[in-house]
């Protein structure tokens, strides 16, 4: 039996954590082996071994998809999502065959890509939270697609490469990683386009100066007036005065991005402060967002009872209203904890412990909003 470790990194929340890549492979003693992938894996990791196999064979890489193939995904307790795992999972595979001269993966380096059935890289979600926690951990390498190269750069202290294919993956792996050339680890910094600037208007020196000073001091900012009275104006405005994040607040700011799968391609950081702007008109559902009930309840639970991990931190803008967290988040827990039907329910979906947490944020969320 041939047995294979390495790293990857998968997301929970905003926040990263390594996953540990076991693969075993062995000849079945009778009949045809069979590829089990485990450690809760969802429907994306499941079928990273359709994706895999391809890429190995247009890498020109040895594989035999008969043989017995366990793939341990530790720790085996959490919920293991999305694409990115199918570098790691490629290189155990391909490393369990003696034909293909690969040495032992490296243990300092973690492998974060998708794959396409040619064998490309190509970027993933929460790169920068991996790239974190994998800092934290102690690993000084990184291996990841080239449109998340930037991202992952800005982490100091990891050194980054960026292979275009899997076959340049393996001829590095093959000479010895600390030879491939690094990725630049000069970071894209995104900005913002130019605002509306706060010397246009004239007159409103009252409201003009209470803009200063909410937008120096992180202060809230109520404006009341008839219509025309020019608050939508200066609330346009209120932007060009926020100042530019500083590098920690731009690395939570980025990490949150880059975890929802809105990084704009090709930025490594975004220095430029978050501004939302809803109308003051929306509907509770509007303010929400929509999607699948798990979803909603799990971005309720995650954006806004820990509203720093929100796409408003390090921001200006209206927080949450206290009724749309208790209406909505009340509502939706009920519905899970009391099912119509067993088929749709999302009782079914949530651990126990994740709906007791639910249930205590909808009792007490009036602790968290703000009206």
């Amino acid at each position: 039996m041939e047995l294979v470790q390495l790293s990857a990194g998968t997301v929970e929340g905003v926040d990263g954590y390594l996953v540990q890549v076991e693969v075993s492979r062995s000849e079945p003693s009778t009949g045809t082996g069979r590829t089990t992938v485990v450690g809760l894996p969802d429907a994306a990791v499941r079928e990273s071994i359709d994706r895999v196999t391809p890429a190995l064979f247009s890498s020109g890489l040895r594989h035999r998809p008969a043989d017995h193939i366990v793939i341990n995904l530790a720790p085996a307790d959490r919920r293991k999502e999305g694409p990115a795992f199918d570098l790691a999972i490629a290189v155990g595979l391909a490393s369990t065959i003696p034909e293909n001269k690969l040495p032992p993966p490296p243990i300092d380096t973690l492998f974060l890509a998708e794959l396409a059935l040619d064998g490309t890289l190509r970027p993933c979600r929460g790169v920068l939270a991996c790239a974190i926690a994998a800092r934290d951990a102690g690993l000084t390498r990184m291996v990841v697609a080239a449109g998340n190269a930037g991202e992952a750069s800005v982490v100091t202290g990891l050194t980054v490469y960026a292979p275009a294919t899997l076959t340049d993956l393996v001829e590095w792996l093959r000479e010895g990683l600390a030879s491939a050339p690094v990725a630049a680890p000069e970071a894209v910094v995104h900005l913002a386009p130019e605002m509306p600037d706060l010397a246009d208007v004239r007159g409103q020196e009252f409201a003009k100066r209470a803009l200063l000073i909410a937008a120096a001091g992180g202060h809230n900012l109520l404006m009341l007036g008839p219509p025309g009275s020019g608050k939508t104006m200066l609330a346009r405005r209120l932007p060009g005065l926020l100042p530019e994040l500083t590098l920690d607040e731009a690395l939570d700011v980025t990490r949150v991005h880059s975890v929802s799968g809105l990084l704009p391609a090709g930025i490594g950081l975004l220095r430029t402060r978050p501004f939302r702007s809803p109308h003051h008109n929306v509907s509770s559902v509007g303010l929400i967002g929509g999607g699948c009930e798990l979803t909603l309840i799990l971005r309720i639970y995650h954006y806004f009872i820990y509203n720093r991990h929100s796409f408003c931190h390090n921001r200006d803008s209206r927080p949450p209203k206290r009724a749309v967290l208790q209406v909505q988040l009340q509502q939706w827990i009920m519905q899970s904890a009391r099912p119509r039907s067993r088929r749709w329910s999302t009782r079914h979906l949530l651990p126990h412990w994740r709906r007791r947490r639910l249930r205590h944020a909808a009792r007490h969320v009036h602790h968290y909003g703000q009206s």
